[in-house]
């Protein structure tokens, strides 16, 4: 019996050890990252992103011989630099919170390529279409950011054994 307590010690130890480390990485991880988005998202809003290309949509849908004007937003290269920094850490999320940031910064990305230089709308055009599909895509990321906060909520609300669990599988 001394010898099975020996032996299996250091390995419920190196467990537990391996199980705080991933905790806290993943806590760190997604902590940060998450906070970028719904810094993002903040940003969006108050600048009435989403609305203003809905209004150039109707505004173009409404009278087709508007002359097409450019629609630029100055955004930095460094605007997602929590994410990217930490690219490399997403796996040791679980796999739902990994998912749906993945396809938050892909819709925002897509968005992005739109608004900035080469992109059709910094371009410049009076086709509605063009306006709705990255207004589309925004408001997607913007939902997608809300079920991650969905469900970020609902796992700090879980019992610690369900969450060693999640960890382990």
């Amino acid at each position: 019996m001394d010898e099975v307590v020996k032996f299996s010690l250091p390995v419920v130890l190196a467990i537990l050890a391996w199980w705080l480390k991933l905790a806290r990485e993943q806590s760190t991880v997604g902590r940060a990252i998450y906070s970028e988005i719904m810094a993002l998202t903040e940003i969006t809003g108050h600048r009435h992103f989403l609305q203003d290309l809905r209004v150039r949509a109707q505004l173009y849908r409404n009278d087709p011989s508007t002359p097409a004007e450019e629609y630029r937003i100055s955004v930095a290269d460094h605007y997602c630099r929590v994410y990217a920094g930490n690219i490399q850490n997403i796996g040791c999320l679980d796999a739902e919170q990994a998912a749906l940031i993945v396809r938050f910064y892909q819709l925002a990305d897509s968005v992005v390529r739109d608004i900035s230089e080469g992109g059709r709308l910094y371009q410049g055009t009076n086709d509605p279409s063009a306006y709705e599909e990255s207004a589309l895509l925004l408001e997607h990321a913007l939902q997608v950011a809300e079920d991650l906060k969905r469900l970020r909520e609902r796992q700090s609300n879980e019992r610690w054994s369900r969450r060693f669990w999640r960890a382990i599988t």
